[in-house]
């Protein structure tokens, strides 16, 4: 089986963020890693496959907050209250 190869390279963030999305207003989320395509996201809102999503995020190396548009790629479940999600940006973010 060959490697699954990332078409952007991933830097660990650690840090909290804010989600918005349609028919829920705004809620907390963390910031694992951000790419320029895309982010991986822990939070306690289950969101399905597709759902469109706008990010708030606070990212160490950038002075101000970034803002970013995407959709979920991807939600795992990781325990009882918390999921992990992988977020595909509309547009590219340049971390």
């Amino acid at each position: 089986m060959t490697p699954l190869k990332r078409q952007y390279s991933r830097f660990k963030v650690d840090s909290n963020c804010k989600m918005f999305t349609q028919g829920r207003l705004d809620f907390s989320a963390y910031c694992r890693d951000i790419s320029t395509g895309g982010a991986g996201i822990v939070t306690n809102v289950n969101l399905p496959e597709n759902s469109s999503v706008r990010l708030l995020l606070n990212i160490p190396w950038k002075e101000e907050m970034v803002e970013a548009f995407g959709k979920v790629a991807w939600c795992n479940k990781l325990t009882d209250k918390y999921y992990r999600l992988g977020i595909r940006f509309s547009l590219p973010v340049q971390s």
